[in-house]
């Protein structure tokens, strides 16, 4: 049986265009084969998720910075060592918003979009696992 990461950028090679900042423009610059963030303050990145995705987890790097971000409508599981997941059930709009209050910038290295149903697998074997596009369990 597999996990099948219903995010179509599963190592955001691709940079999320979809963003909102309350004063200025969330600036994009490509870091390696990544994309780094930079955030004037109050923002936030916005990609779409479908209605049965409702598990978001997002890596990113530097971890530290992993204490500025929330996601909006959303209760959190895990956010330790540079790894932010969420249960987004609650959420009814076709988005995710992953909202930041402070200058800041990160460089996002993996996005899983799955099913509750799956969190205590890829809690057990270690939610970062999401990094390829599928695991096996």
């Amino acid at each position: 049986m597999r996990i099948v990461n219903q995010y179509t950028d599963p190592h955001c090679l691709k940079a999320i265009t979809a963003t909102w900042a309350q004063s200025g423009t969330v600036k994009t610059t490509a870091d390696g084969e990544h994309w780094r963030y930079d955030f004037p303050g109050v923002s936030s990145l916005i990609p779409e998720k479908t209605s049965d995705v409702t598990l978001v987890a997002v890596e990113m790097t530097p971890a530290a910075t992993l204490d500025t971000f929330m996601v909006e409508n959303a209760a959190i599981l895990r956010q330790s060592d540079g790894l932010l997941a969420v249960d987004v059930s609650k959420e009814t709009r076709q988005m995710v918003s992953i909202v930041t209050k402070s200058e800041t910038s990160v460089t996002l290295t993996g996005m899983l979009y799955a099913t509750m149903s799956e969190w205590p697998i890829l809690e057990a074997v270690g939610a970062d696992i999401f990094a390829a596009d599928t695991a096996a369990y």
